[in-house]
């Protein structure tokens, strides 16, 4: 079950998982459709609605995909950080330990202070924004109060979205580039970046072979901080981005990015220590990209018509 299947990673991973498993997804105001996926309309703060669905259902695995993660407007409305990136954390924690389902809480590299430095999982969070305040607190009341959980610490992640209201930063700057604004980044918090899929892959493969009271943080080996990293991309795709040429762009993924930024596919693989999980390295040809993932086309031209619709365009 997938509180937040409507989010660009409960999206996802819900269109991952439901190859293997039954999914079971819930949203609040952005319902979403993905074939072959249940999905029914909850508020995770509604502690008494949140234990009936998982007392009915009884889901070997519960995966919290719900927040705010947005940085800026968790500065602006700390209340509202507050109450999806921790009370709801609270409310389904608790029922999935107590009707027996591991629970999966995807969290965030923002628990550190984003210092142009390494971090492990063994090292004390350092937070410096509300947004990471709140994820830290997460953290922290799922380790001490579950008895069977998994927490995944995510650097930024990159991909695209089913929601078409909960954009990736990919393309959120797509949408400034073909409206030709400008973009506003961070130039002092550093962090890795992995693709969507690479979590996804992550997460398959630790329930398949049942990791239990664990916290792994996945991320690139290499940073930068937020203006590099797009600037790179801009720079990368700007032949495609000048002629408002969305096919291209949605057909590009983030490990033709690690290369643009002077990785090695290989070297983009995240490490999980003490456990044998691996991914996937994407096989690339001199002129044309090789996918494991074939929806991203048309999902985009999809949702690209949608929005143009929507704006007038």
């Amino acid at each position: 079950m997938i509180f937040g299947i409507s989010s660009f990673v409960g999206s996802n991973i819900a269109d991952r998982l439901k190859k293997k498993y039954r999914v079971i997804g819930t949203y609040f105001n952005n319902p979403v459709n993905i074939q072959g996926v249940l999905t029914l309309r909850c508020d995770v703060h509604e502690k008494d609605v949140v234990q009936r669905l998982i007392y009915m259902f009884k889901p070997d695995v519960t995966i919290y995909s719900v927040g705010l993660s947005n940085v800026e407007l968790c500065q602006d409305h700390p209340k509202v950080a507050d109450a999806l990136n921790t009370a709801g954390v609270f409310n389904v924690s608790n029922a999935s330990e107590r009707y027996k389902s591991k629970f999966v809480y995807v969290s965030s590299c923002y628990v550190f202070s984003g210092e142009a430095k390494l971090f492990g999982e063994i090292d004390t969070p350092t937070p410096s924004s509300i947004y990471g305040n709140t994820v830290t607190q997460s953290e922290f009341y799922v380790q001490k109060s579950c008895l069977n959980y998994l927490i995944l610490r995510c650097a930024p992640i990159m991909g695209r979205s089913y929601n078409m209201h909960d954009l990736s930063w990919i393309e959120y700057v797509e949408r400034k580039n073909f409206r030709g604004d400008k973009i506003s980044c961070d130039t002092k918090v550093y962090s890795g970046y992995i693709d969507v899929g690479t979590l996804c892959d992550i997460l398959d493969q630790a329930i398949e072979m049942d990791v239990t009271n664990r916290l792994f943080q996945i991320s690139s080996k290499d940073t930068a901080n937020r203006y590099q990293f797009t600037k790179k991309f801009v720079e990368y795709f700007d032949t495609g981005m000048k002629i408002c040429n969305f096919t291209l762009l949605s057909r590009v993924t983030l490990p033709m990015l690690l290369i643009a930024l002077g990785r090695g596919v290989e070297n983009s693989q995240a490490e999980l220590p003490s456990v044998n999980i691996s991914t996937e390295s994407k096989k690339f040809n001199s002129g044309s990209l090789e996918f494991s993932r074939t929806r991203n086309l048309a999902i985009w031209n999809c949702r690209r018509q949608t929005i143009w619709q929507s704006e007038g365009l």
